[in-house]
């Protein structure tokens, strides 16, 4: 069946679509049962005894036609989507905001929300969840496919009192210390001692290790909290420690906080660990912090970074090439917690009980959507019934394997605490942790900084 001879359900016209940077997305401003005059239709209410049924026959249209999709040009998330439009007869329109968080709390309270959300806050998700604002999906998407192609961690991270309302369709892979191969001497999986010694080793013999560069406007420090200090937190004090620096249980100033601060600024201050020490970090453009490890000779071998790097290289690094980039975890410093992945990503919800949007959930919850993020080339996905053949290099099909089919996957997989954080303390921990790699002596003030955000934003 072409997606052209695909039933159509009558009547579905036209959806809105509002995207956030970084492709996060609210789907929102159904217009309804337009066809013949009809006037628009308003919608039924989560609480309504007989919500709009499902059309299954549409959304299994939309699947055959993606199956038969190779993922266009423009837009990746958009071109996705071309499937379900074409299926259903539902046209999705697009427009873009930096201010979801915002947006969303504003048109909830004015009761005119938006019928799906493609969210990056899972914080604010869960509230809605407690709040009844989203509409439980186990009636919505395929229970059994979804337990079965997800892994549980991240599903529980969607699950408010035993009902899912939320499932991760996008991820980004934190931590990982990137290196070249045919430059770097060092130990392939080693451990923080192991290789710490070895980062010594190097800065005595005049060849300073490590590669950072958090300048990133706005957000500038983003790669130095999320790639380095989370990582060095989580690695030592692991997931129930984390919790409670997320919900404000464990102060900044606290030994554990401190620690991972101080651990931070000893090697990134200094011009022996890394070129230029911390005046040459925080000027640095996180696209070109790991520049050096390209040069002859390096000028630095490690940078600590997200799955996106290893595409990146060969495609905008000069005189690189795929041969010239690998990986390893970051890791381990307490032995228990080896295994530990750090992700963070977007999550599918819905806040309107529309027939239309139970159906385009229930696609985005499809091996053959997921598909289709995947052959873009953009997107890392955590459905393991996507084949790791369809990722465009080995690293990344090693990476999406490891990612949702290794024993890491299946019981230590924990979303990135920098997103767990209320906003004003994310956007104070980038800031605080950016002027403290230029100006180390104030570490006290800078954590009692933090701590006084975080009580202002309870």
């Amino acid at each position: 069946m072409s997606s052209s001879d695909a039933p159509r359900v009558r009547g579905w016209t036209s959806v809105r679509l509002i995207a956030v940077a970084g492709a996060v997305v609210l789907l929102a401003g159904w217009t309804g049962y337009a066809a013949g005059g009809a006037r628009e239709q308003s919608a039924p209410r989560a609480s309504e005894a007989d919500p709009p049924p499902l059309p299954p026959a549409s959304v299994a249209a939309a699947q055959k036609a993606a199956a038969k999709t190779t993922g266009g040009p423009g837009d990746a998330l958009l071109a996705a989507l071309k499937p379900f439009e074409a299926a259903t007869g539902v046209k999705v329109n697009y427009e873009a905001t930096f201010s979801q968080q915002s947006i969303l709390q504003t048109r909830i309270q004015a009761g005119n929300p938006p019928d799906v959300v493609f969210s990056s806050y899972p914080r604010q998700l869960a509230q809605l969840a407690k709040q009844r604002k989203l509409i439980p999906l186990n009636n919505v998407v395929n229970m059994r496919a979804v337990r079965g192609q997800y892994p549980k961690p991240l599903l529980d991270l969607g699950t408010v009192n035993g009902k899912l309302y939320a499932f991760f369709s996008i991820v980004n892979y934190h931590a990982l210390v990137w290196h070249n191969p045919k430059k770097y001497t060092g130990p392939r999986n080693p451990s923080w001692a192991q290789l710490s010694a070895w980062t010594k080793k190097s800065a005595q013999q005049g060849k300073p290790p490590w590669c950072l560069g958090i300048e990133s406007g706005a957000a500038t420090g983003w790669p130095a909290a999320n790639e380095i200090l989370v990582a060095l937190f989580v690695r030592r004090y692991g997931p129930g420690l984390a919790t409670k620096w997320e919900q404000g249980k464990l102060a900044w100033t606290s030994p554990q906080v401190r620690w991972a601060w101080r651990t931070m600024g000893t090697i990134f201050t200094d011009p022996k660990m890394v070129t230029g020490g911390g005046a040459a970090v925080a000027s640095t453009n996180f696209l070109a912090a790991g520049n050096g490890m390209f040069t002859n000779p390096p000028t630095c071998y490690l940078l600590s970074q997200a799955q996106w790097y290893g595409s990146y290289v060969p495609a905008a690094v000069a005189g690189a090439t795929s041969a010239d980039i690998s990986y390893f975890r970051f890791p381990s410093i307490t032995p228990a917690y080896r295994n530990l992945q750090t992700v963070d990503g977007n999550q599918v919800a819905m806040l309107r009980n529309r027939a239309q949007a139970r159906a385009l959930v229930a696609y985005m919850a499809t091996r053959e959507f997921e598909t289709l993020l995947v052959q873009t080339g953009q997107f890392f996905v955590p459905n393991a019934s996507v084949s790791h053949n369809l990722y465009p290099t080995p690293l990344a099909r090693g990476l999406a394997k490891q990612l949702v089919s290794s024993k890491a996957a299946k019981s230590n997989t924990i979303l990135l605490p920098t997103v767990l954080f209320p906003v004003p303390v994310t956007d104070a921990f980038f800031k605080n942790l950016s002027s403290y790699l230029q100006n180390p002596n104030r570490l006290d003030t800078y954590l009692k900084a933090m701590d006084s955000v975080v009580k202002k934003s309870r």
